[in-house]
């Protein structure tokens, strides 16, 4: 199991960025492919919710501190508001791919 500290992600479809206060990679199974993300406080709520509405994949990338990035789809499965803020979970779906963030 591996976990990275995320710093923000870029929905490919809309070249989107949505800047986190914090969030978290977590790879389980690089072999079988077994991934998830978690963010909180992200800039763009809304797009997140009709997202997890659409209930599709897409492709993202999880950019993560040391200036790398993984690229991936992804399925947002839960948006949860409260008073102490919001937060996202993503489900991953086949491999992450390595690649050099900007």
């Amino acid at each position: 199991m591996q976990e990275f500290r995320l710093t923000k992600i870029k929905l490919e479809h809309s070249a989107e960025t949505i800047n986190i206060s914090r969030g978290s990679l977590t790879i389980y199974d690089d072999k079988a492919s077994i991934w998830y993300a978690e963010i909180e406080q992200p800039s763009e709520v809304e797009l997140l919710h009709e997202w997890k509405k659409k209930d599709t994949e897409e492709e993202v990338m999880f950019f993560t501190e040391g200036h790398s990035a993984r690229i991936g789809f992804a399925k947002v499965t839960r948006v949860t508001e409260s008073s102490s803020g919001v937060s996202v979970s993503f489900k991953g779906n086949g491999e992450l791919q390595l690649v050099e963030s900007k």
